[in-house]
């Protein structure tokens, strides 16, 4: 039996290819949208990684030119397929900030796109975004003293268990993020039943105490208190 990868190695990457009919498709969102995205001036990557021993899918993003880049890890919203970044999001979402001269990292979270395991919404799953910080690391043209973050709806409460553990954040995004998940089942009991009760492991029986524990409202002196954090809210 071989060795396994440490957390946070690369073990496989591949560019996409943004031509024929997938290169118009995104031409026609940018204009639509108003972005300003030039995608010759970006590379995006599938990715495979290591966490917690699990081969883990995702997507980097680079700028084509630069070095001692700052790094920003994008936490995905939905779970399982819904919300799965894709080669169309990928440059839509994260190519921008790639434009803008970040390299940008981003995690399906286990048991997602192929990965292996299986997403806890909040569990486990935590260290398959922390251990995109030791990817960075490893990337030549990161500067990984300045890495941000930056999540939405649940990205957002990946975010916050992330911001509880860690340290090396220097600023935060949260937009729409998900702070309570108690009044969240109150408001969408679908969530419960179609969602929590299908992935967090032990579920019903450690109910509420999974609930507290992806509920940041609940224990925001945890939080680092020398990440700020920006909150976007409708």
């Amino acid at each position: 039996v071989g060795a396994i990868e440490p957390d946070g190695t690369l073990v496989a990457r591949a560019p996409v290819s943004y031509t024929g009919n997938l290169r118009r498709l995104i031409d026609e969102r940018i204009q639509r949208s108003g972005r300003v995205l030039d995608l010759d001036s970006v590379l995006v990557q599938r990715i495979t990684y290591m966490s917690d021993g699990l081969k883990v899918r995702g997507y980097l993003v680079e700028p084509i030119s630069g070095d001692s880049l700052p790094a920003i890890i994008f936490n995905r919203g939905g779970n399982r397929e819904f919300g799965a970044i894709t080669d169309t999001s990928a440059a839509l979402l994260l190519g921008p900030l790639a434009q803008h001269g970040y390299v940008v990292v981003a995690s399906q979270y286990r048991g997602n796109a192929g990965g292996e395991g299986r997403e806890e919404f909040g569990g486990a799953d935590v260290n398959d975004v922390l251990n995109l910080v030791p990817l960075l690391e490893r990337q030549p043209r990161v500067d990984a003293t300045r890495l941000g973050m930056y999540g939405w709806s649940r990205g957002g409460m990946m975010t916050y268990l992330a911001l509880a553990r860690t340290d090396r954040i220097r600023a935060a995004v949260v937009g729409a993020g998900l702070s309570d998940a108690a009044d969240m089942v109150r408001q969408r009991p679908e969530m419960e039943t179609g969602v929590l009760a299908e992935l967090v492991p032990g579920w019903p029986a450690i109910r509420e105490a999974a609930l507290e524990a992806r509920s940041a409202v609940r224990w925001p002196e945890r939080l680092n208190p020398t990440t700020p954090i920006l909150l976007l809210q409708g």
